[in-house]
C-alpha cells in the first residue's frame, strides 16, 4: 500500500516537474523565435502594403507617406526589440531557421534608410536605384521570396551592363 501512495505522489510530482519544465521552454525559447519570426512576417506585409508609397513618389501623399513611415519604423523597433528578447539567439536561431542577429541589423539599417525616402516628391533616377536596392538588401537579409522579379535594366545602365539583358 505504502508503495502506491509513493507511486502516485512521486509520478504527480513528475508531472508538475514536466508541465513547468515545459511552460519555461515554451517560454524561454518557443516564444520569443515565434513573436520574430512574425516580426519579419510582419516587415514583408509593410513593404507589400505600403510598396506604392515607397517605390513611387507620384503616388504619395502626406496620409501614404505617413502611413509607410509609421509602418517602417515599427518594423524597425519591433525587429530589435524581438532580437533584444531571444535567449541564446545562437541556439534558437538554429532551430528555428532564423536569419542571424547580424543580418537582422543590417536589414534594420536598410528598413531606416528606405524610411529617407518616403516623404520625397520626386526622385532621380539614383534615388529610384537606392530605394530598389534597399528593399532588396532587406528580402536578402531577412530570407524573404521577392515581392518583385527582376526587371531588365533600362537607360544609363543597359547601355553600362549588357550582359543583363
Amino acid at each position: 500500500m505504502f508503495i502506491w501512495i509513493l507511486v502516485t505522489v512521486v509520478g504527480g510530482l513528475v508531472g508538475v516537474l514536466m508541465t513547468v519544465f515545459g511552460h519555461l521552454i515554451i517560454k524561454i525559447f518557443i516564444e520569443p523565435a515565434q513573436e520574430l519570426r512574425k516580426e519579419i512576417g510582419n516587415v514583408r506585409f509593410v513593404l507589400a502594403r505600403h510598396g506604392q508609397a515607397i517605390h513611387t513618389p507620384a503616388a504619395r501623399n502626406c496620409h501614404t507617406s505617413s502611413a509607410a513611415f509609421d509602418g517602417l519604423y515599427d518594423c524597425v523597433a519591433g525587429l530589435l526589440a524581438r532580437i533584444q528578447g531571444m535567449n541564446l539567439y545562437w541556439f534558437t536561431r538554429r532551430c528555428w531557421r532564423i536569419p542571424p542577429k547580424a543580418d537582422i541589423e543590417r536589414a534594420v539599417e536598410h528598413l531606416r534608410s528606405l524610411s529617407t525616402y518616403v516623404f520625397q516628391k520626386s526622385m532621380t533616377h539614383d534615388e529610384h536605384k537606392a530605394v530598389r536596392m534597399n528593399v532588396k538588401c532587406i528580402e536578402k537579409l531577412l530570407n524573404l521570396d521577392p515581392l518583385e522579379k527582376e526587371e531588365p535594366l533600362h537607360g544609363e545602365d543597359a547601355v553600362q551592363n549588357p550582359s543583363s539583358y
